[in-house]
């Protein structure tokens, strides 16, 4: 489970959760997310606790990549990874969906933008992943 590419990819893949998050969600969906907020009122901390985003962040990227080590038959690439985090981004997708079914915090569309930007962070996610283990199943076969 703690593996030499297990490692690197949770390292890597948890820059990407924590810059590719705040480039999506903030940069990107942030202008997007504007006009399409639900009712509930103050509900967005003024400054989030970085400590827990990071640790969230992490995780994030463990899983991530402990489940991509142990599912892809060893099938290590840019296109498995790619299908990898298409599949895991049904649950953001499922998320959104009962997050707009429960709350008002976004509107029908902002729930939309938000399982499309969670379709795009998985993708790219497993892309990464996939690049960061195929290269290391080359270097373990020329050894």
């Amino acid at each position: 489970m703690l593996s030499k590419p297990n490692i690197i990819s949770t390292l890597i893949t948890a820059i990407w959760a924590y810059l590719g998050g705040y480039l999506l969600w903030d940069v990107f969906g942030g202008p997007l997310f504007q006009d399409h907020r639900g009712t509930a009122m103050n509900v967005d901390k003024a400054e989030p606790d970085m400590l827990l985003l990071l640790l969230g962040c992490v995780i994030t990227a463990f899983a991530f990549s402990t489940l991509y080590g142990k599912t892809s038959s060893s099938n290590y690439g840019l296109s498995s990874g790619i299908k990898f985090g298409l599949l895991l981004s049904l649950l953001g997708i499922s998320y959104a969906i009962i997050s707009y079914s429960m709350t008002n915090l976004l509107d029908s569309y902002g729930a939309m933008y938000d399982a499309v930007i969670n379709v795009i962070y998985y993708v790219l996610m497993g892309a990464i992943a996939g690049m960061v283990y195929r290269s290391f199943q080359s270097s373990e076969a020329a050894e």
